[in-house]
């Protein structure tokens, strides 16, 4: 469950929107997924990514997701704006194509 999250988490933060574009997203960025997953098994098929997802209850998900997300942007961007460091803002991602 974990990997699925990260992976199709990392894939929608870089613009893409497709069960089949994440997955081969995720093989191409091997290294950078390996870095914090247990790949194991190797990666999720596009079709796994879909009925993980069309089997969660998204409003949970949502939630949760809300909550985790917030403890952890809301304190960067405090510490951010008071020592205005726009690094923070302005960082490219590691994993643009």
């Amino acid at each position: 469950m974990r990997n699925i999250v990260f992976i199709v988490l990392v894939g929608a933060f870089n613009g893409l929107d497709g069960w089949e574009e994440i997955a081969d997203f995720a093989k191409y960025k091997r290294d950078f997924f390996e870095k914090y997953l247990d790949l194991s098994n190797g990666f999720p098929s596009d079709d796994t990514l879909r009925r993980f997802f069309e089997a969660l209850d998204s409003k949970a998900f949502r939630t949760r997701f809300t909550e985790w997300a917030s403890s952890i942007i809301l304190p960067k961007i405090r510490t951010a704006s008071k020592t205005k460091n726009l690094y923070f803002y302005t960082q490219k991602s590691p994993l643009s194509p």
